[in-house]
């Protein structure tokens, strides 16, 4: 029986940062692959590239936007990480307004709700904005705990923070390897689509009923 939902931020609560490096690349003439490389690496792994040192809290957001853009222009390209990522809040599906009225829902059924995010150390007073904090019980930000999805490790840290075991907890995310990184944890990942992000919800709230 699920008793814990925990939830992912970019691309639940607010648009994919993804579906950005795409609508930037078109409108700029680049492949989206070697964008999405010089600005986020494999996102699908947990390694060296700058980025997922900016998300484990070992370098500043100005320092992994310098590596990228350095990395962007030995490929050619231009890159402007800020106007990339403020594409976020017109890349694909916005009104993310269904999340938050699912989260309110779910907490008036008496479950325990808490967030497992791959963010930066400057952008976190700005996505507890967008999210009903009010009824997330624990948060795992990447850069506090030095961890990111789609390690298991942080997982881990999540359940034990929570006090659940792993098949009491639903997990929600708009990447693929991290919703399969918490469902080899037995834990029950859901993965949004970017292109019909109610899909996920509803598959929870069948999956809340059972």
């Amino acid at each position: 029986m699920i008793t814990t939902v925990f939830w992912d931020v970019g691309g639940v609560f607010s648009g994919s940062p993804f579906a950005a490096v795409d609508l930037w690349s078109s409108e700029n003439g680049h492949d989206p692959a070697e964008v999405l490389h010089c600005l986020f690496g494999d996102y699908g792994a947990d390694g060296d590239h700058h980025w997922h040192q900016v998300e484990r809290g070992e370098l500043s957001v100005r320092e992994g936007f310098t590596a990228a853009i350095a990395m962007a222009a030995d490929r050619g390209i231009e890159l402007d990480p800020v106007a990339v990522l403020m594409k976020s809040a017109n890349a694909g599906p916005t009104d993310r307004s269904f999340v938050t009225t699912l989260v309110a829902d779910i907490a008036a059924r008496g479950l325990r709700q808490g967030i497992i995010t791959n963010n930066v150390k400057e952008f976190a007073d700005g996505w507890r904005k967008i999210v009903p904090m009010e009824h997330i019980e624990v948060v795992i930000d990447s850069h506090e705990v030095a961890l990111r999805k789609p390690d298991p490790a942080i997982f881990r840290l999540a359940l034990d923070r929570m006090g659940v075991t792993a098949t009491e907890a639903a997990f929600v995310d708009d990447f693929e390897n991290n919703v399969v990184s918490s469902r080899s944890f037995c834990m029950h990942g859901i993965c949004i689509p970017a292109d019909e992000p109610e899909l996920a919800t509803n598959e929870l709230l069948d999956m809340l009923v059972l």
